[in-house]
């Protein structure tokens, strides 16, 4: 009598979890993903600038200024990203 109180008691906690478990996934909505423009710039070359960090702090004064947000910095390009 009593190994059937334990298994009918094992089988209803297993039943229980398993239908919370569905029930909260069904509730779970994943938020919109956030869709980006982009944009590429040029990093004032050393050869053809003299005040090199004023234009790029220009160019980064600027795009910010427009809303563009820096994603990142390489082979002479900011790239930068807003959101749609």
């Amino acid at each position: 009598m009593k190994k059937r109180i334990g298994v009918a008691t094992a089988v209803g906690a297993v039943l229980l979890v398993t239908g919370w478990t569905g029930y909260a996934q069904a509730q779970r909505t994943d938020p919109p993903r956030q869709a980006w423009q982009y944009r590429i710039d040029v990093t004032s070359d050393r050869t053809q600038r003299v005040d090199i960090a004023a234009e790029n702090q220009r160019i980064l004064d600027t795009r910010a200024a427009e809303g563009w947000e820096l994603a990142a910095v390489g082979n002479g390009f900011f790239y930068f990203r807003r959101p749609k």
